[in-house]
């Protein structure tokens, strides 16, 4: 009976781990999402990093790996401008 309870316990963790993963990784497309909404819309050629920052509700590590992983970029001589490519 032990044993059982100790491989239900296994799977459930296991499940509840992978449940996790995927809705973390639906959230941060959601934000990459709205990151690249704002960054394509045609009234702006740059958009401030605090301005998409408070887009997506998140800090600033957050917010300059998501820009990263989209490939928008900072502006050269304005770091806080960026532009998706």
């Amino acid at each position: 009976m032990e044993e059982t309870t100790i491989i239900v316990a296994v799977i459930l963790g296991i499940a509840l781990t992978i449940s996790d993963l995927w809705h973390r990784k639906r959230f941060r497309n959601r934000l990459k999402n709205i990151l690249r909404e704002h960054l394509s819309d045609s009234r702006w050629s740059w958009r401030t990093f605090e301005g998409l920052k408070r887009a997506i509700h998140a800090d600033d590590q957050t917010t300059t790996d998501l820009l990263i992983d989209i490939g928008a970029r900072p502006n050269e001589k304005e770091k806080d401008m960026w532009i998706l490519e």
